[in-house]
């Protein structure tokens, strides 16, 4: 799975859009886009404050559930 559809999955279980996610971590929604679709890979300070806000590691975050 690649890292962009893991994080529109996370998302989706949390029931987050993706205006909201871009209040939570402080990063636009267009930035969130272009992550979904693999455009653009986050920072990792925008991945940390992803995985705060999801709840989860890092690792699950960048590689998924085990």
């Amino acid at each position: 799975m690649s890292f962009g559809s893991n994080l529109k999955r996370l998302r989706k279980e949390k029931g987050i859009k993706q205006g909201e996610l871009e209040k939570l971590i402080g990063v636009s929604s267009r930035h969130i886009s272009k992550w979904e679709r693999d455009i653009v890979t986050p920072s990792l300070y925008a991945l940390i404050k992803l995985s705060r806000a999801f709840g989860c590691t890092l690792d699950e975050l960048v590689f998924g559930k085990k």
